[in-house]
């Protein structure tokens, strides 16, 4: 288990929630519902809605079989952040942005029996709350952390293979130049020929010499 993944995941989980659950209270307390109030213009506004759906108002009605998809990505975070290696802390982040949006949402749930949406932008179709948004940009974290990591993981071993290949070139250009067989094997090199050589020229002239010489 990474202990360090393991920490690090939870305590982005609880901080999304906490801030969660304190945005949907502060609407809650200051907007009626449907209440619409602008923030930035018509660019970002609060708008007070209940929604029975799921995120970004999908699935309405449908709060059995949300509960139920709830338990199941929490078990699949959990796994996931169980076998996860000592650097996968930005995949960690991810996955506590999914467990902290995903049981924010749950709380109202069970809180509720809706969910309070209220984040309304003008280029966006739903109205959202921060759990939507900490489930998107976690899942968006997760995606890109695994895929970067099969990238570099594809590049360590193409870098491996052309190691290796450069390396065998090598090896087998050392073989080509310097020819390592059976008829070679015994035979001295250039030096030890040439002194070999030498040598015998000399013991020859010495005893031409001693043939030459005549008897006294």
């Amino acid at each position: 288990m990474n202990t360090k993944g393991w920490r690090l995941m939870w305590t982005v989980s609880v901080t999304s929630i906490m801030a969660d659950q304190i945005s949907k209270a502060i609407v809650e307390r200051k907007l009626m519902p449907y209440e619409e109030v602008e923030v930035l213009g018509r660019l970002l506004r609060l708008t007070r809605i209940k929604n029975t759906g799921a995120a970004f108002g999908i699935l309405q009605s449908s709060t059995s079989f949300l509960v139920a998809i709830t338990f199941l990505v929490i078990c699949i975070i959990l796994a996931a952040t169980w076998f996860m290696k000592e650097k996968d802390g930005f995949v960690a982040v991810g996955l506590g942005l999914i467990m902290g949006g995903a049981l924010g949402n749950f709380v109202d749930r069970l809180r509720l029996g809706y969910v309070v949406d209220f984040i309304h932008l003008s280029f966006f179709w739903a109205v959202f709350n921060l759990a939507d948004a900490f489930l998107v940009v976690g899942a968006v974290m997760v995606g890109y952390g695994y895929l970067l990591k099969g990238k570099l993981h594809g590049n360590q071993q193409g870098k491996g293979l052309e190691i290796g290949y450069v390396s065998q070139r090598k090896i087998t250009g050392m073989v080509v130049e310097n020819p390592d067989t059976e008829s070679d094997k015994g035979r001295p090199c250039n030096g030890e020929r040439g002194n070999k050589e030498t040598q015998l020229f000399s013991e020859n002239r010495r005893e031409s010499g001693s043939a030459d010489t005549p008897e006294s």
